[in-house]
């Protein structure tokens, strides 16, 4: 058996409760130079995700991930243990996706939910333009 089993096991009458969490690389695109760059905006975003009323009925938390251009989401609350709860958290995967990119601008900007950006640390991998040194100079 699964931990989880078990523990439900142990303690009857409980109902195990359960969330998630996605990180999101925020994206500039220069079209002309067919360049695109870490955009490191997360503040900014987050000042207005925090300011403005949510345009759907489903409580999230935004905040500040690893570093200037990542944003982490998460529900306000957590699941249960029923199967419909899937339904749920697809539908509030799409909702965290939808209020962060209602802030973007489509053309330019965008989010993505990869592991890590793969210009990372190279000269020129974000925007603003920061040039990367290993004492952090």
């Amino acid at each position: 058996k699964q931990w989880y089993q078990r523990r439900v096991a142990i303690t009857a009458g409980e109902v195990l409760k359960w969330g998630d969490e996605i990180e999101y690389l925020l994206f500039k695109f220069d079209h002309k130079k067919k360049r695109v760059y870490l955009h490191c905006k997360t503040k900014e975003y987050l000042e207005q995700l925090c300011h403005r009323n949510c345009t759907f009925d489903i409580p999230v938390t935004f905040v500040e991930e690893y570093g200037s251009f990542q944003i982490e989401s998460t529900p306000n609350k957590p699941f249960l243990d029923g199967l419909e709860e899937l339904n749920n958290v697809i539908r509030d995967m799409r909702h965290r996706r939808k209020e962060l990119m209602l802030l973007m601008d489509e053309e330019t900007e965008a989010v993505f939910t990869i592991t890590n950006f793969p210009r990372l640390g190279c000269p020129g991998f974000s925007w603003p333009l920061a040039t990367p040194s290993p004492t952090g100079d």
